[in-house]
């Protein structure tokens, strides 16, 4: 029931509004590749 209602629901829910969000989308990736995307751009 619940692996239906994510599957079938929430997944494409978020694909779709990712999608109408993707122009401000700045980066993508996994924990480790955001991290190191904010590492990067950090101010000391």
């Amino acid at each position: 029931m619940v692996e239906e209602l994510l599957v079938g629901y929430y997944d494409p829910m978020y694909d779709y509004q990712i999608q109408k969000k993707m122009n401000r989308v700045v980066f993508k990736g996994n924990a480790d590749e955001v991290l190191a995307y904010l590492a990067e751009r950090s101010i000391d």
